[in-house]
């Protein structure tokens, strides 16, 4: 695993050491990154069910402003914080063991607003229908609490062999190889704006 681009372009990054846990492939990344473009420069990132943090991690070394990172393995963590630190990153980026499924945005103001969310739950969940409606009531729960006029963009990464319907809008929807990136902008939400 490594940075593709930016300013770290080619550093190697640790990965997981439990095999359950799979980051998005280099490939899957850099057409995530190549869709995002300039939206990725300047802005907020919130990387959700991180593992090792390959997505926050690239957006940094691509310009973002700063990236917090949310997951509940303290393993994973443990080798995030690990990434941090040989990319020089510890000024940019924030680290908290919780539950993405719970996690809610503090109440402050637009500015410091995510402008960019990476959501990555484990493919498991999406096996079951109660598993795959828990993703989705914390998709739409995150995007419609963001305040207005912020707009979000989401990247949700979900398994290629899951064949149930998006309850909402999707802007862009791609399959590459095991995986399925659905792009989803908090405008579309209660709480964005257009």
């Amino acid at each position: 695993m490594r940075i593709i681009s930016g300013s770290q372009r080619g550093r190697k990054l640790l990965g997981p050491r439990d095999s359950s846990v799979r980051p998005a492939l280099e490939s899957t990344r850099e057409s995530v990154f190549t869709i995002l473009g300039e939206r990725v420069e300047g802005v907020g990132v919130l990387d959700l069910f991180c593992g090792v943090g390959a997505f926050g991690l690239e957006a940094l070394s691509r310009g973002a402003r700063r990236a917090f990172f949310v997951d509940n393995s303290p393993g994973s963590l443990k080798i995030l914080q690990r990434n941090i630190e040989l990319l020089g990153f510890e000024a940019f980026a924030a680290v908290e063991q919780a539950d993405a499924y719970r996690f809610a945005l503090p109440a402050s103001g637009e500015a410091d607003s995510p402008g960019l969310i990476f959501s990555d739950p484990p493919f498991p969940v999406f096996k079951e229908e109660a598993g795959a409606q828990r993703v989705f009531s914390m998709v739409e729960s995150l995007l419609s609490s963001l305040p207005a006029p912020a707009a979000a963009t989401m990247v949700l990464r979900l398994p290629s062999w899951f064949r149930g319907e998006l309850p909402f809008t999707v802007k862009d929807r791609r399959d590459y190889g095991e995986s399925t990136v659905a792009f989803l902008s908090s405008a579309d939400f209660s709480g964005g704006s257009t």
